[in-house]
């Protein structure tokens, strides 16, 4: 039987073409009953996530909504591994990187770790990228890792705040891997939160070379808070379902386009 977290996954992910969802139909494809579908419905309806109506539910989603990271932790799982080893291999031993919050971000950790890249001073804002480099990095290899402080977010185990952009003003990294809620040509790097946008634009102004991790699901995509203008993005990494047309936009304005093998 299907978890429900599971269930949550699949209920938002139906919703994403903007069609309505009927319970009836949903409960018969995940095989449970219509009351537990309705229980996920009024407990989505809670978080934001989407707005019930008789017999079923549609999407409703502002800028300013944050997807959970519990739920993104689970969406495109693939391509966001594979933009985060595309990304570890524009890293070089001796680096000084800045590493954002972020499910991609966490990928790029995790494929830096497998590359035994070391030598390295790792600035970062998320305990969760924090935690993935201790495991495995600071204990038996010789690399620095710098947490900056200031107020952690609940859920996204990001430190935000005066005194997190404080630390980071202090420091120069040669690069900074920059998670985005959207990448869009005109209105640039935008992000859910207002908080973390401020930390990633300290993050960019700190760094000789700024790299974007965004799966093909975020460009063009616009979200609440600006963070830099594209002029500001010097790499972005992404996956193969990028259109052709998305790239020749990119590299015009500037922006060298890795394509991460699957």
């Amino acid at each position: 039987m299907v978890n429900k977290q599971e269930r949550h996954r699949l209920i938002v992910e139906s919703l994403d073409g903007g069609s309505r969802l009927d319970v009836g139909d949903v409960s018969h494809e995940l095989g449970v009953s219509e009351m537990t579908i309705r229980r996920d419905l009024k407990e989505l309806e809670a978080a934001g996530l989407l707005r019930r109506v008789h017999g079923g539910a549609v999407r409703q989603l502002g800028r300013a909504y944050e997807p959970p990271h519990s739920l993104r932790s689970q969406e495109s799982t693939g391509p966001k591994a594979a933009i985060g080893r595309a990304a570890a291999l524009l890293v070089e031993p001796g680096d000084a990187i800045a590493v954002d919050t972020g499910t991609t971000c966490q990928e790029a950790v995790r494929a830096l770790q497998r590359a035994k890249r070391s030598q390295m001073t790792v600035v970062t804002a998320s305990l969760r990228v924090a935690g993935e480099i201790a495991s495995t990095f600071v204990l038996d290899q010789d690399l620095r890792l710098i947490v900056v402080g200031g107020t952690v977010r609940p859920g996204e185990l990001s430190m935000v705040g005066a005194t997190a952009r404080a630390v980071i003003r202090t420091m120069h990294v040669d690069k900074a891997l920059i998670g985005v809620g959207g990448i869009d040509i005109h209105r640039g790097c935008t992000e859910f939160n207002v908080e973390d946008s401020e930390v990633k634009r300290q993050f960019i102004e700190s760094a000789k070379q700024v790299i974007v991790l965004a799966d093909s699901t975020k460009l063009g995509q616009v979200a609440f808070a600006s963070v830099c203008g594209i002029d500001a993005v010097d790499v972005l990494v992404t996956d193969s379902a990028i259109h052709q047309n998305q790239v020749a936009a990119f590299e015009a304005a500037g922006v060298r386009v890795v394509i991460a093998e699957d």
